[in-house]
């Protein structure tokens, strides 16, 4: 398997490499350290080989960046929706120190993958699990000196992952053309929902993608603590990150009945929310709880009593977003309120188990509206959050998903066992 991260904090990875190791799969995860130093490890019972990032190349490429900014300053843009300083739209009106930053990305991805294909080839696998575009080049390159097969692992679209105006034609151009040159080599494709490996299949004129979704190992119902009658929490858990609808459910709190919001996780938002509690004068009504470990997840978000998920359809990613917090809520037996895309809506309103109300995301009054419609009904809330509990034990989990992995690779090692030609 191959990553671009240092392996130990990506869920994903770690269950999908636990599931083949234990179906009888021999799994080397590589993956990528910023340190200048190589190091090993074992993940899951799987061997882990860690590719050094050089420092030095980190470091000179930094500094020769603060240098084009000192000589050609770009102008600091603003989030459209929050009015905050934004890195995401940092000198949209300087278009050569864009065309610069995204051409610096291009040359790292491409010194990774040369990187990583060194290692992958070392281990002369026969099957190289590359997960996410930016790791693609380097499978394709293991597969072409080792004659092993690939499989693309879809974590996100990942050209279509920034709002648009936000990346050059040199950054879409450049990983456009490469998904489209190397999916072609690739011998299994496997998507986080339905809508991704759809896309994926029309937009390259591939064989149907097989959905893995990103849920939790299944886990005994959490004990929720008591507290006052009547009183009911609504929670958000993950990244403070642009687009993900925190600001607009800080600026629902006024219109709800009988709620108060939780925020839990960290990230470079904080500040601003903060802030944001604090101008609108919100503090009984919103509190920032600290982050707790994954392995923790399902267990904290049981003190709440309705999941947000909010993802702003700012590009066509976000739009087909089906995010690990959704599956974690009903794993912890949470009413889900969500924004109204197609993922969402199909698991959140339109499934077996109902299990909450969709709502414009943009628009705080509707997303209140959304919400006060399960806290003002004791009985209807009690049995989202029961179809919740029930859905995560009989459909979404882990357990479930990973049959579907299995399935797959079974597949795909049958494949590799049919000769090519029958004398």
């Amino acid at each position: 398997m191959l990553v671009t991260n240092c392996v130990a904090n990506d869920p994903r990875v770690r269950r999908e490499a636990a599931a083949l190791r234990k179906s009888g799969v021999d799994v080397v995860l590589v993956g990528v350290n910023s340190d200048e130093r190589a190091d090993d490890r074992v993940v899951e019972g799987c061997h882990v080989v860690i590719v050094a990032h050089p420092r030095r190349y980190v470091a000179k490429i930094r500094s020769w960046w603060a240098a084009v900014r000192e000589i050609v300053p770009g102008k600091k843009g603003q989030h459209p929706d929050s009015g905050k300083p934004d890195s995401t739209t940092e000198n949209v009106g300087n278009g050569f120190v864009r065309l610069l930053r995204d051409g610096v990305n291009i040359l790292n991805v491409l010194w990774l993958n040369a990187a990583l294909a060194r290692t992958a080839v070392a281990q002369s696998a026969g099957i190289y699990h590359c997960h996410d575009l930016d790791t693609l080049l380097a499978g394709c390159l293991a597969k072409l000196l080792t004659g092993g097969k690939v499989v693309y692992d879809c974590h996100e679209l990942f050209t279509e992952q920034y709002r648009p105006g936000a990346k050059t034609w040199l950054w879409k151009g450049f990983y456009s053309g490469l998904e489209r040159w190397l999916i072609r080599y690739t011998d299994l494709r496997l998507a986080v929902c339905d809508s991704i490996g759809k896309w994926m299949s029309l937009e390259y004129r591939t064989a149907p993608s097989v959905t893995v979704r990103n849920c939790p190992h299944l886990q005994p119902s959490p004990e929720s603590p008591s507290r006052p009658a009547g009183e009911k929490i609504i929670l958000y858990h993950g990244a403070f990150l642009p687009d993900r609808g925190i600001e607009q459910l800080i600026a629902s709190a006024r219109y709800l009945s009988r709620a108060k919001i939780v925020l839990r996780g960290l990230g470079p938002l904080e500040t601003h929310l903060r802030a944001l509690v604090g101008r609108h004068g919100l503090q009984d009504l919103i509190s920032f709880a600290p982050p707790v470990a994954v392995s923790e997840l399902v267990t904290a978000a049981a003190a709440a009593d309705i999941g947000v998920v909010l993802y702003l359809p700012v590009c066509l990613n976000a739009r087909f977003s089906l995010p690990n917090k959704l599956f974690e809520y009903m794993m912890a037996g949470l009413a889900i309120v969500g924004s109204d895309l197609p993922e969402l809506r199909r698991i959140i309103r339109d499934s077996v188990y109902p299990v909450g109300a969709v709502c414009d995301p943009h628009d705080p009054q509707d997303l209140a509206r959304a919400i006060n419609e399960l806290v003002k009904d004791d009985q209807l809330l009690a049995r989202l959050k029961h179809n919740a509990r029930e859905a995560a034990v009989s459909l979404f989990n882990w357990e479930t998903e990973s049959r579907r992995l299995l399935s797959a690779y079974d597949s795909l090692i049958v494949k590799s066992r049919t000769p090519s030609c029958v004398p």
